[in-house]
């Protein structure tokens, strides 16, 4: 979050007032559509100015922030074309707290570089969304604007596995949930969970190929110890792409795996 946020002036001046000791980004951006809470929107034909100043305990006048309009990026689909669709939305998630709210996802395709225009000389993470169960993003992109327009820019996109499995033992399957963690995830990652129905039958979709712990043990609320499994005691299960992988997860009276 920024330290501080305002509106300008009509002439264009500003005054930021108790602003502690340090080095800062100022960072300047307009004119705004809109804003919420906290974050701004900004119209079409943006400007955008970042300045750095250092605040060493007195007043600070006469800062000048330049303006430039804003960057464009083009990104292109690549990949599994046969397994994902033919064109996908993509986000377009600010990196650095500029106090604005997300652009418009780009719709892009396999055939050629769409643009997103009025973006902010700033970091960006590229996030295909509503790739369905098929269809999963091969790696994160991470875009730097600051200097330059970029693009094409290109968003990976593979064939997804699934797992679709089955409790076994299982007295009364709904009371139970499936937990999913990538071997390979980062600790920002959350494991994935699913609950089973009235049988016993759960499902895990647009995996990313690879190696996965899996449990099944009773949900939170009706488990009477920690809730969360010691991962050495789950079970390894290797996922390729295509062809979903069944299993059937073992599961006790007291209802750990």
């Amino acid at each position: 979050m920024p330290v501080a946020q305002l509106w300008s002036e009509e002439d264009g001046s500003f005054h930021l007032e108790k602003i502690p000791p340090g080095s800062y980004d100022l960072l300047v951006a307009g004119p705004t559509g809109g804003y919420g809470a906290f974050d701004s929107i900004v119209s079409e034909n943006a400007m955008y100015g970042r300045a750095r100043i250092q605040v060493i305990g007195e007043n600070l006048e006469g800062v000048n922030v330049s303006l430039s309009a804003g960057r464009t990026l083009d990104v292109v689909l690549h990949g599994a074309k046969d397994a994902c669709p033919k064109s996908v939305r993509v986000g377009l998630t600010l990196l650095e707290p500029w106090g604005l709210m997300g652009r418009n996802p780009v719709e892009a395709n396999f055939e050629k570089p769409q643009t997103a225009r009025d973006l902010a000389p700033a970091r960006y993470r590229l996030s295909a969304v509503g790739l369905g169960a098929g269809c999963y993003q091969l790696k994160q992109v991470v875009v730097d604007l600051n200097r330059d327009s970029a693009g094409p820019v290109t968003v990976e996109l593979g064939q997804a596995g699934a797992i679709r499995g089955n409790l076994r033992s299982a007295a009364n399957a709904k009371d139970f949930a499936v937990m999913l963690v990538d071997e390979e995830a980062s600790a920002e990652d959350p494991a994935r969970l699913a609950f089973p129905d009235e049988h016993g039958r759960f499902e895990f979709a647009g995996l990313r190929p690879g190696r996965y712990r899996i449990v099944a043990q009773l949900a939170a609320g009706a488990a009477k110890a920690r809730w969360v499994s010691d991962i050495a005691h789950m079970i390894e299960i290797d996922v390729p792409g295509g062809t979903p992988t069944e299993v059937e997860l073992p599961v006790s009276k007291g209802g750990a795996q």
